[in-house]
This record gives C-alpha cells, structure tokens and sequence, in this order.
C-alpha cells in the first residue's frame, strides 16, 4: 500500500510548475545505488518515484518558490524508502537546485535507522560520479571546494527537526 500525503503552504490560485523532472535526471545522471544487490548500478527511478518528485517538486512560477514544504510517502518493506530519502538529501546537497551552503540533516527514528539511511548516501556517493564534487566522512558528507553539508540525526537523540530535513520513520 502506498501513501502520498503533501502539506502546501500556499494560498490561492498560482501556476504550479515542477522542477521534479530535472531532479530526476540529475538523480539517474550522478547517483548509483546504494548497498543492496544491485549496488553501484546507475540509479533508475520507478515511476512512482518520479511522480512522488514531481509532487515534491512543485513550485510558484511567479515568487519561484518550492509549494510543498512536507510531505510524507508510506511504503511497504522492499521499495526502497531508504534510498529514495537518501537520494532526495543528495539532490538538496548538490543537486541542480541546491542552495549555495545548504545544511541537509538526515533523519530517522532511531540512530540504527539514521546510519543505515546516511550510510546509504554516503555509498551512493563514492561509488559513483559524485565523488569528484563530495568528500565523505564518518558522520557527514561536504561539498569539495565550497559549502554543505548532510549529516544523520536520530529522533531519539531529543535534536529539533530542522526545516530541510529528510526523515525516515518506520512501524515496528
């Protein structure tokens, strides 16, 4: 059962456009994927993931501003949460539409679960062509020659949930 659930900001009417596309090919430009069977394969989306990106995506096209500031995607085991997430945390780090000195906090609700997602990152990073433009570390992944960063949290750990957060929760 899948689960798509988008919190909008906006009021009014505005012509919403999607930078979802672009992301997307970035994504499957300059990611592979992360551990599993098929680890340091290029990355392919399905295509709900790109239409969750798309979604995700939306912006105003007369402020440029992102419509959608949460969003929630309910998964069954075996669709490949983790690296979505973690691919989405790439794309806010160094992706086409990153900001200049973005601070990507992974999330997850355990730290058992926030190493597995940023171990996930960090493989999908230095097992392909991002690791030109990224440096990996123990506990956070930096922008080569300029600023970034993406680092893990766990929920347990009581830290405040920053806006630019991508977080990962799962039922017990």
């Amino acid at each position: 059962m899948t689960t798509q659930t988008m919190s909008s900001t906006s009021t009014g009417k505005t012509t919403r456009r999607t930078r979802g596309k672009a992301i997307a090919r970035w994504m499957e430009a300059m990611l592979v994927h992360g551990p599993g069977p098929v680890v340091g394969q290029p990355y392919r989306l399905q295509p709900f993931q790109r239409q969750f990106l798309g979604r995700l995506y939306e912006y105003n096209s007369a402020t440029g501003r992102r419509i959608i500031r949460r969003a929630l995607l309910g998964l069954g085991k075996g669709n490949a949460k983790t690296e979505l997430l973690a691919a989405i945390g790439l794309a806010e780090l160094a992706g086409p539409f990153a900001p200049v000195s973005p601070s990507i906090a992974v999330a997850a609700a355990s730290r058992a679960q926030a190493g597995i997602l940023f171990e996930t990152a960090r493989v999908m990073v230095t097992e392909g062509p991002l690791q030109q433009f990224l440096e990996c570390f123990e506990d956070r992944i930096t922008v080569r020659d300029g600023h970034g960063i993406l680092f893990k949290v766990a929920a347990e750990a009581n830290l405040p949930v920053l806006p630019s957060t991508i977080r990962e929760t799962r039922s017990l």
